[in-house]
């Protein structure tokens, strides 16, 4: 349990900090510790989260959307991305349903 703790808290960091991906020496030491899903939320879902998970999909991690727990400017392109795009880079679900998941 307490390794899965290690991971969330890893996954929720780095919607805060898009250039954590971009490090290479992040990315690496993630995966040496055996992280290997990330859970993404946050602001601006056609902006920052989009990007995140792209980015998270694009290292190999295992991605899933917390898709209650972000939001948009624009309804049309929040909309968008829970619908065409997430379904591409991960797997989709509420707060709830992951935490379901991981009990």
């Amino acid at each position: 349990m307490v390794a899965l703790a290690i991971q969330l808290t890893w996954a929720f960091r780095a919607n805060n900090c898009r250039v954590c991906w971009s490090r290479n020496d992040t990315a690496a030491g993630r995966h040496q510790r055996g992280v290997t899903q990330v859970v993404v939320c946050g602001i601006a879902t056609s902006i920052g989260v989009e990007s995140t998970a792209r980015q998270a999909y694009e290292l190999g991690y295992n991605v899933t959307l917390a898709t209650d727990v972000m939001s948009c400017l624009n309804a049309e392109t929040h909309h968008n991305s829970i619908e065409r795009i997430f379904p591409r880079l991960g797997e989709t679900g509420t707060t709830e349903e992951i935490l379901a998941l991981l009990n």
